[in-house]
């Protein structure tokens, strides 16, 4: 319809009706039919709605924001619990599975508590995610000073936050393992972490340990143990994939993952 047809009908509206209705902004657009028009709204209208959305938009972020403030205090509290039982069963076992409980709950304590301070979840610092979740695993898994070092390569890397929570219970998972499976508890034990960030938002991990490391037909059986299991399930939720070095070209076990954070 063309600027004369509306405004044919435009008069033919009552005086009262004409009150109540706006005619739209109309510009000719360049190299067309001089019948050709554009429908603008009116620029008050554009402005309203605009700052309806931005009230809204200002909303959510702040209900948000709560939701992860909330969710972060409740991990917290339940993993201040599962520490005051942990004092209440001296076993050795009973400590190594609350302890693995206590880290598995932190290590989602911790996304939202970023979420939290963060004002952009498409831009979430993976580097400082991940220093914190070392910094929680050997708190809680190392007894004395030298007994646990963990040497660490992580680049500043940023990205949307939809991946972390898999990405920190998977290193945590494969971590884990390694200290169950060490062969000395006494001596120090040593665990890398490397992570370099390739084009279109891949990036590669390499994760091990010094231990004794398990048989390469072990990482491919089909009956393998729940640890191993699991890590293959979270590899899975991050569309990553996951391959054992050779136990005959390295000391220990060490892993490589390729994930897309995208």
């Amino acid at each position: 319809m063309n600027a004369n047809k509306i405004i044919q009908r435009f008069d033919k509206l009552s005086k009262n009706q004409r009150s109540k209705t706006e005619l739209p902004v109309y510009k000719l657009t360049k190299n067309t039919d001089q019948n050709a028009v554009q429908t603008l709204a009116p620029s008050n209208e554009v402005e309203l709605i605009k700052r309806k959305l931005e009230k809204a938009m200002h909303e959510k972020e702040i209900l948000l924001k709560e939701i992860h403030h909330r969710v972060k205090n409740h991990l917290q509290q339940i993993s201040s619990l599962i520490k005051l039982e942990s004092y209440s069963n001296p076993s050795k076992d009973s400590q190594k599975f609350l302890a693995n409980c206590r880290l598995k709950v932190d290590t989602i304590a911790s996304v939202h508590e970023l979420l939290c301070r963060s004002d952009d979840d498409q831009n979430i610092s993976y580097k400082e995610y991940l220093d914190k979740l070392i910094h929680q695993f050997i708190d809680i898994h190392s007894l004395h000073p030298n007994q646990l070092k963990v040497h660490c390569e992580i680049p500043e890397i940023k990205g949307p936050s939809g991946k972390i929570s898999s990405l920190g219970l998977l290193i945590n998972e494969i971590l884990s393992n390694s200290i169950k499976h060490q062969s000395n508890p006494q001596k120090s034990h040593h665990l890398f972490l490397k992570v370099e960030e390739k084009e279109n938002g891949w990036i590669s991990i390499r994760i091990g340990d010094d231990g004794p490391g398990y048989s390469d037909e072990l990482f491919t059986d089909e009956k393998d143990s729940f640890g191993l299991q699991l890590i293959r399930d979270l590899v899975a939720q991050l569309n990553g994939s996951i391959k054992k070095l050779k136990h005959s070209e390295v000391k220990g076990t060490h892993y490589e993952i390729q994930l897309q954070l995208n």
